[in-house]
């Protein structure tokens, strides 16, 4: 588990977090004055930080205020204690994660940890960005995205890759235009939009389906797209999505939230939406929260 959209903490596959973080990396936002400000650094402490916390970590994950106590020990770093230490210190273990070199550890006594990404006692030779194949990283990202939301138009992977891990947009056009021979073209209500070409028949065989699911907010399904995107989000009901709502969704389309009080689930419909299967819906309630739950109670408003 690592930062990575938005400054936000995901958890990830070997495979997926490489690609992601790599990305997130391009974008040298520490290199900025005002990241250096909040962060409570300056640039010639990050090779020496860095090499600390390699020091610091090397037989078990640390707190905070664990990893805080070795840097007030430090010659050369002791300024950077107070930094490390509380809610702002994120922005200086960000970019950490981001070059791979740490990763969120098993939280210990209620309280976050950080470990070496590696886990092991031969650890791999720090990452220098410089050396990072910017190409290779957007093949990578670009085709993912495409495995899991295509049809995905430009503004799709601008939102995921330049809003969400700050890949400079201009790189991103050159990454969708490079893998171009890997791509089709397609229209997607009414707009343009990418589908990989190995997964092109697959998908003008799916088929719409009536099936409900009741996901969480911000759950990837509806992030991924972005919630500005109208073919999952109405722009109606964009702000009541946006603000992390338990969403209902049917066909791929986000048609109403619901929320738990008690032992009733409360689902309101989006009335302006296809409606909702109610044995589909039945049988997504009692999946989620167990054969027993009472769906009788559950109501459905315009």
């Amino acid at each position: 588990m690592s930062y990575a959209f938005r400054g936000g903490s995901y958890v990830f596959t070997p495979e997926a977090g490489s690609l992601i973080l790599a990305a997130r990396a391009l974008s040298r936002s520490w290199e900025n004055p005002r990241f250096q400000r909040q962060a409570g650094f300056v640039l010639e402490d990050w090779e020496p930080f860095r090499a600390a916390m390699r020091d610091i970590l090397q037989e078990a994950p640390r707190t905070r205020e664990e990893i805080s106590s070795a840097l007030r020990d430090s010659a050369t770093l002791g300024s950077l204690a107070s930094a490390a230490l509380g809610a702002g210190s994120d922005t200086l273990y960000k970019p950490l994660h981001w070059w791979g070199d740490i990763s969120f550890g098993p939280k210990r006594g209620g309280q976050t940890t950080f470990q070496l990404r590696s886990g092991g006692p031969d650890l791999p030779e720090p990452l220098a960005v410089e050396d990072i194949d910017a190409d290779a990283i957007g093949a990578g990202v670009v085709c993912d995205y495409l495995r899991s939301y295509a049809p995905a138009t430009r503004e799709n992977l601008r939102y995921w890759l330049t809003e969400g891990l700050s890949v400079p947009s201009r790189m991103v056009s050159r990454w969708l235009s490079m893998n171009m021979d890997k791509l089709i073209e397609v229209e997607s209500a009414g707009s343009e939009a990418y589908v990989l070409r190995e997964d092109l028949d697959a998908m003008r065989e799916a088929r719409s389906s009536v099936v409900v699911r009741l996901i969480p907010g911000f759950d990837p399904w509806v992030m991924g797209p972005g919630t500005a995107d109208s073919r999952i989000v109405d722009p109606r009901h964009r702000a009541e999505v946006t603000k992390g709502s338990n969403l209902v969704l049917t066909g791929g389309r986000v048609v109403g939230t619901w929320r738990r009080r008690g032992g009733e689930v409360h689902v309101k419909h989006f009335a302006e939406e296809r409606s909702l299967d109610g044995a589909s819906l039945d049988h997504e309630v009692r999946r989620i929260h167990g054969p027993d739950q009472q769906v009788s109670n559950v109501s459905a408003q315009g």
